[in-house]
């Protein structure tokens, strides 16, 4: 059933597929899918293929297999496997152009939400402008830092940052690398949406882009400094 199936070219024009969109992927050497295209036409796909039976005699009886032999040696079965390969590719095609416009429509989403974000006016944070404070990265890692309303200097492990705090509204401030001598493509604008407490969450932007990065910040009463990665 698998041989009349035709699943072995299935599976190589699956495997073409693959191998001719992750050419252009950087984190492999080219000579990778070379090597990765000739080993399954000498044998790799066989091997696959038999390891495909013990699915089939899980799911099929051998009467049922008789039948389905049966109807791909029809007149029937045998356009079903002639035009299945270039259904599949035309279907493949048609599924990235579908993927394509929603990832562009879901996009257009999140800009339109990070944009509203970006334009509420929120007050009572008077107390997030002095003080300590910690946020994690999206890997977990933390990052403390002091704040005395003008000045915010981080600590990230052994590493300082210091930056120029502009406060522009009761909840929104600008921050500027204090090394970046007026280059405005590292400021950052924040702005302040939501106060649950002692913790704040934020959106923000490059004044030049629209890459906008969201997280939340708490103020702590520890001691931070230089090296520390916990209270």
């Amino acid at each position: 059933m698998i041989n009349i199936n035709k699943t072995h070219e299935t599976m190589l024009s699956i495997f073409d597929n693959i191998v001719q969109q992750q050419k252009d992927n950087q984190s492999y050497d080219p000579e990778f899918w070379t090597l990765f295209n000739k080993k399954i036409k000498e044998g790799g796909i066989e091997e696959l293929s038999n390891q495909l039976i013990p699915i089939y005699d899980k799911y099929f009886t051998e009467k049922q297999l008789i039948k389905i032999i049966q109807f791909y040696e029809s007149d029937i079965g045998k356009h079903v496997l002639s035009t299945k390969n270039q259904i599949l590719e035309e279907s493949m095609k048609v599924g990235e152009e579908w993927g394509a416009d929603m990832g562009q429509e879901i996009l257009a989403e999140i800009e339109s939400l990070n944009d509203s974000l970006m334009q509420i006016e929120q007050y009572g944070c008077e107390k997030f402008r002095n003080g300590k404070f910690k946020m994690m990265l999206q890997d977990s890692t933390p990052i403390f830092f002091e704040r005395n309303d003008s000045v915010q200097t981080e600590f990230y492990g052994e590493t300082e940052y210091i930056f120029n705090i502009e406060w522009t509204g009761p909840c929104r401030y600008e921050m500027k690398d204090s090394e970046s001598n007026g280059d405005n493509n590292l400021d950052i604008i924040v702005n302040i949406y939501k106060i649950e407490g002692d913790k704040y969450h934020y959106i923000a932007r490059g004044r030049n882009n629209k890459l906008y990065d969201k997280s939340d910040i708490t103020k702590i009463e520890y001691r931070v400094g230089k090296g520390d990665s916990h209270p």
